[in-house]
């Protein structure tokens, strides 16, 4: 079966989309498929970066368009880099073989839309890969306005091509809902989470000690939130907790990584923001603005890194806000299960998030604190460093079921019986 797949990133890019499309794409040329990739030659958190217009890997035929780099600094900007990005890829479909499935991500927004005109056009069963579900997403970040004539004729384009897909892929069922209420047959939403990055996101705890000696780690309880900085993870409740545990004195007892008891005042407390995006560099000012000496910001790491950077912290946060349960999907914490690494998370109880810790149980180690309570994160973070409660073996249990190996099969069966096969 000839299977083409649409989406601005691909390997060897750091963004979580093109990782999880790498990981399916090798998945169906393992099953024995021809599998062609259009995506962007820019890298996500370095568009100066260029990859090579077009080469073959692990079977895969990978061909990078270009667009415009005007950043993310503004909503026009991204726009216009994603307007870009879609003509670059309209004239590289003319140049496409024919293939018997087109499989559409969500980088741009709303790919499915392009997807569903080519998809038409030369006769092909689309099935989008629902990455995060805009325009209801704009919506929710405040960027349009419901019911506005831009909104309702972005909203009735993608309810178009949701219809004409032989499947679609939603990421949990809270974004199966939203599908569904849109008029789409049931039977046509298949729920699948994306995975974690196993093959490549491995435990190295001497690259974490590496890790924590480089950047003033090595005596600290480390509370990290790594990913994608965004409205859709608000982040304003972990800076309320950093400024209530802004060190107070110096002579404090240090913690070493194996080495967690004791009590403390906050001042061994290090809060690191890693990552991109458009609220990295808020989080920067704020920390500048502030002097909050207890806040370390480091840019996104190599894949190949992220094992080393991910064990190097005592607790992790992943966040969540409110409107957009449904809307996307918070892959970051699937690397922490398959880690055996605790995490508290800041958004609603009734989310993915929200079964995923109901899975876990009360004695993994793990918590959820509502956006707004700094206060609580900030007496949560003290308790976990003065008596670490962790039970790694349950956290890497419940990841079971959220590994590549796992789902990427499940994946492509539900592509390729999509496409008749």
């Amino acid at each position: 079966m000839k299977i083409l797949l649409l989406n601005a990133h691909y390997w060897p890019d750091t963004a979580s989309t093109g990782q999880h499309l790498t990981g399916l794409a090798e998945e169906l040329v393992r099953q024995g498929h021809e599998v062609r990739v259009i995506c962007g030659s820019r890298k996500y958190d370095e568009p100066g970066v260029l990859f090579a217009p077009e080469e073959n890997r692990n079977g895969v035929h990978i061909r990078r368009i270009w667009n415009t780099a005007m950043g993310k600094g503004a909503k026009w900007r991204r726009a216009v880099d994603f307007a870009t990005w879609l003509i670059s890829a309209e004239v590289a479909l003319r140049r496409e073989p024919k293939p018997d499935v087109v499989v559409t991500l969500t980088t741009p927004p709303l790919l499915s839309v392009m997807g569903a005109r080519y998809a038409r056009k030369v006769g092909a069963r689309l099935v989008p890969w629902m990455m995060d579900l805009n325009p209801d997403e704009a919506v929710a970040a405040g960027w349009l306005r419901e019911g506005s004539p831009m909104e309702s004729f972005l909203r009735n384009q993608l309810e178009k091509s949701l219809r004409q897909s032989s499947a679609i892929i939603a990421l949990d069922r809270f974004m199966a809902e939203r599908i569904a209420a849109k008029g789409v047959e049931r039977e046509k939403i298949h729920v699948l989470a994306p995975w974690a990055h196993e093959n490549e996101v491995k435990p190295d705890p001497a690259g974490s000690k590496e890790f924590r000696a480089k950047h003033g780690l090595e005596n600290s309880f480390v509370v990290m939130y790594s990913g994608n900085h965004s409205p859709c993870h608000p982040l304003d409740t972990m800076i309320d907790a950093a400024r209530k545990l802004r060190a107070t004195s110096e002579g404090d007892r240090r913690w070493e990584i194996g080495d967690r008891g004791g009590t403390n005042d906050g001042a061994n407390i290090k809060f690191l923001f890693v990552g991109g995006g458009t609220g990295w560099g808020e989080i920067k000012k704020i920390k500048e603005r502030e002097n909050l000496t207890n806040v370390v910001c480091l840019p996104y790491q190599p894949l190949s890194k992220v094992g080393a950077s991910l064990g190097a912290a005592n607790l992790h946060i992943v966040a969540m806000g409110d409107p957009f349960v449904g809307l996307v999907h918070p892959c970051k914490g699937y690397n922490l299960l398959s880690l055996g690494l605790p995490f508290v998370v800041v958004g609603p109880p009734e989310s993915h998030l929200g079964d995923i810790l109901k899975d876990l149980g009360p004695d993994a180690g793990c918590g959820n604190i509502r956006h707004g309570e700094g206060a609580e994160l900030a007496r949560l973070i003290k308790e976990r460093a003065s008596r670490p409660k962790a039970d790694p073996a349950r956290l890497k249990k419940v990841g079971e079921n959220y590994r590549e190996s796992v789902l990427a099969p499940r994946l492509a069966k539900i592509i390729v019986q999509a496409g008749g096969g």
